[in-house]
C-alpha cells in the first residue's frame, strides 16, 4: 500500500482504502458451500440459542434446522430437486426465512416476487422461470386468486401471518386474517399440511456457485430484470461485513431487528442471512413502516439495525418525544436511499443525546452487487461518505465519455468489481454485458451512479447517470446534478424533503420541477417564498427550477424510495 507521498493519483492502483484493513480482512477468502452451510457452521455449536422471535413465538437454531431440513424434504416431495427454480411471494414471516435455507440447501433458486405482483405477472414470471411450485402468503394470494386462469396447475403453499405467533396474538389476529379460498379450481396446501407431511430424501448441495436467488431491479427507472446471485455472492458480503468494524463487535444471543423486505437482495443478505449468520436473535414483525419505528425499537431493544433512511428519519422525529435511552444500540445501518448533511448532523446529536455511542453507519451497493459492499466503519467515517469497499472489493472512478481512470475528487461513474457481483440477468445475456466489462480478467459493474473518491479512500455519491438533467442555455448544454440541488435546497427552513426532476421543454430540453414536502403544509407560501427567494440569490440561472409543486408526501416504491418514474409524470397523478 502506498502512503500519501507516493499515491499514483489514481485510486483504482492506490487502494487507499486498505490502509483501514485489519490482518483478518487482508487475508480474507470467500466462503465455500452454500449460504445454508455457511449459517449452519456458525451456528451448530448453539442449538439453544433463540434464531427467530415472532409475536412472542421464539425458534431455537436448532429447531430451525429441522424446519429447514423438513421444508426441504416436503419440497423434493413435490418433485424440486437441484437447480429447479421456485416462485416466493412473501413478506418477511419466520416461515420465510425456512424456505430461503431449504430451498438453499437443496440446491434450488428462489425466483422472489414483490407482494403486489398480480395474476398475470405471477403466470408470466412462473412460465419464464419454468417454475412449478409458488410459496405465497394466503392474503396476497386472495389478491388475485380468481384472475387465475382454469389451466393454472402448479402447486400451491400457503402461508398464513397468523400461524406462526404465539397463542394470544393468533387467536387476536386470526380474526381479522382469516382466508377462505374462493377460486376452487387451483390447488392449494397450508403451511402446517405441507412442513408436517412426510416429505422424501434429497441430495444436500454444497456448490456455492449455483443461482441461489434472483430479484427484481429497475422497477422504477425501467423494465424490471431479474438479478441472479448465488450462494458465493451472498456469503461473501456476509464474511466481509463481519470482518469489517462496522461496530465493535458482533456477538451472539444480541437482538436485530428485520427492518427490511425479503424479495430485495437487501433483505435476504443484509437483513435475514448476516443477522442468522452472526448467531443474532432476529426479531420479525409485520408492520415496518416509518411510523411504529420508535414503538419497535423501545418493545425489543435491537443491539443490531439495519434500516432504510425514510425509517430512521422517522425515528428520529418521533423519539425525540420520549425520554428513553438508546444505549443498547450498538449498530446503526441506514441504506436504500441518500440521507442529506444536514439529517446526518442531526442524527449523530440525536442519538448521543439519547445515551447511544454507536456511530450512524452509512452503506452503498446495488441488487446486482449483493447489497452493500462499501461501508463507513468506526475507523473510516465521515459526514456525506458511504464509506468504503469490503475487504476483496475494488473500486474506480471512469470518465463517462472515454471510460479511462479518473483521480481524486473527481466525479465520475463509479465501477465495483467484487466477489458480490451477481452472475447475470436472468435469460438477458444483453442487458447483462452492457452493465458488466471485462477487463484484464476482472469483472467489472458498472454501477449508473456518479461518486468521487478522496486520499483516504472514502467513496461519496453524487448522483445518478440517470438522474442527470442536461438544460440547454442559449447554445450551452449544461449538466444538472439532482442530488447536489437538493441538498442545497433541503437546508432551508421548512422544507422537510425536496426532490428535482427533469420534464421535458421545447425551449431548453428539460425543465427542472422542485417536488417539494413542507413541514408545515399551511405555511406552504411563506416556505415555496424562502425557496424561490434562495434560488435566485443562489443558484445559476439553469439551475432554477421552472415550477414548484407542493405534496403532503413523496410518491415511494415498496421498498421505501422515492418514485422518481411518477415525479417525472403529470402533477396530477403526483398530487393525488
Amino acid at each position: 500500500m502506498t502512503d500519501k507521498a507516493t499515491l499514483t493519483g489514481y485510486p483504482s492502483i492506490d487502494k487507499s482504502w486498505e490502509k483501514y484493513y485489519s490482518e483478518e480482512e487482508k487475508n480474507m477468502t470467500v466462503p465455500k458451500g452454500s449460504m445454508f452451510d455457511y449459517m449452519y457452521e456458525r451456528n451448530k455449536g448453539f442449538p439453544s440459542d433463540i434464531a427467530l422471535e415472532y409475536y412472542g413465538r421464539k425458534t431455537s437454531y436448532g429447531e430451525l434446522f429441522k424446519l429447514i431440513d423438513s421444508c426441504g424434504r416436503n419440497l423434493a416431495a413435490l418433485g424440486v430437486k437441484k437447480g429447479d427454480i421456485v416462485t416466493v411471494q412473501t413478506i418477511p414471516l419466520p416461515q420465510v426465512v425456512v424456505i430461503i435455507y431449504a430451498l438453499n440447501r437443496m440446491g434450488a433458486c428462489g425466483n422472489m416476487l414483490y407482494p403486489d405482483a398480480k395474476a398475470k405477472d405471477v403466470i408470466a414470471s412462473m412460465e419464464k422461470t419454468d417454475s412449478k411450485v409458488l410459496i405465497v402468503v394466503d392474503k396476497i394470494l386472495s389478491s388475485y386468486e380468481q384472475d387465475l386462469p382454469p389451466y393454472f396447475d402448479k402447486h400451491i403453499i400457503l402461508l398464513n401471518i397468523a400461524e406462526q405467533m404465539s397463542f394470544v396474538p393468533r387467536m387476536l389476529a386470526k380474526r381479522k386474517l382469516s382466508y377462505h379460498q374462493l377460486n376452487k379450481e387451483i390447488k392449494t396446501n397450508s403451511w402446517k399440511a405441507f412442513i408436517n407431511g412426510q416429505g422424501i430424501d434429497y441430495e444436500e448441495n454444497h456448490d456455492g456457485t449455483l443461482p441461489a436467488f434472483m430479484f427484481r431491479t429497475g422497477g422504477t427507472t425501467g423494465i424490471p430484470k431479474e438479478v441472479l446471485l448465488s450462494s458465493n455472492n451472498f456469503n461473501y458480503v456476509a464474511e466481509g461485513v463481519y470482518h469489517s468494524r462496522i461496530s465493535d463487535k458482533w456477538n451472539r444471543k444480541k437482538t436485530s431487528l428485520l427492518l427490511l423486505p425479503p424479495f430485495i437482495a437487501f433483505g435476504t443478505g443484509s437483513g435475514i442471512h448476516h443477522s442468522l449468520s452472526y448467531g443474532t436473535k432476529l426479531v420479525i414483525t409485520l408492520d415496518v413502516s416509518p411510523a411504529v419505528i420508535a414503538g419497535l425499537f423501545e418493545k425489543y431493544r435491537p443491539n443490531y439495525i439495519t434500516a432504510g433512511a425514510v425509517q430512521i428519519e422517522q425515528l428520529v422525529y418521533d423519539w425525540d418525544k420520549r425520554k428513553a435511552s438508546l444505549e443498547y444500540v450498538e449498530m446503526l445501518a441506514i441504506g436504500g436511499e441518500a440521507i442529506t448533511l444536514t439529517f446526518e448532523e442531526k442524527l449523530q446529536l440525536f442519538l448521543k443525546k439519547h445515551g447511544c455511542d454507536a456511530i450512524p453507519i452509512k452503506g452503498y451497493g446495488l441488487t446486482e452487487t449483493t447489497g452493500c459492499v462499501i461501508a463507513e466503519r468506526i475507523d473510516a467515517h465521515k459526514i456525506g461518505s458511504v464509506g468504503i469497499p469490503l475487504s476483496l472489493c475494488e473500486l474506480r472512478i471512469i470518465d463517462t465519455t472515454n471510460g479511462l481512470d479518473l483521480g481524486y475528487d473527481t466525479a465520475g461513474e463509479i465501477c465495483i468489481s467484487s466477489p458480490g457481483i451477481m452472475q447475470g440477468y436472468f435469460m438477458n445475456q444483453e442487458a447483462t454485458d452492457e452493465i458488466i466489462e471485462e477487463k484484464d480478467g476482472i469483472r467489472w459493474l458498472h454501477t449508473g451512479d456518479i461518486g468521487t473518491i478522496s486520499q483516504d479512500g472514502l467513496l461519496t455519491i453524487t448522483g445518478r447517470i440517470k438522474r442527470i438533467i442536461v438544460v440547454k442555455e442559449g447554445t450551452l448544454y449544461h449538466k444538472v446534478f439532482p442530488l447536489l440541488l437538493e441538498g442545497q435546497l433541503v437546508k432551508i427552513p421548512g422544507i422537510q424533503e425536496i426532490c428535482i426532476v427533469g420534464r421535458q421543454d421545447s425551449e431548453t430540453g428539460n425543465a427542472l420541477v422542485a417536488f417539494v414536502v413542507p413541514k408545515d403544509m399551511g405555511a406552504f407560501q411563506e416556505t415555496e417564498r424562502r425557496l424561490k427567494d434562495y434560488c435566485n440569490t443562489n443558484l445559476q440561472s439553469f439551475e432554477k427550477p421552472k415550477e414548484y409543486i407542493f405534496l403532503k408526501e413523496m410518491p415511494r416504491t415498496l421498498i421505501g424510495k422515492v418514485d422518481y418514474r411518477k415525479l417525472g409524470q403529470s402533477q396530477e397523478e403526483c398530487s393525488e
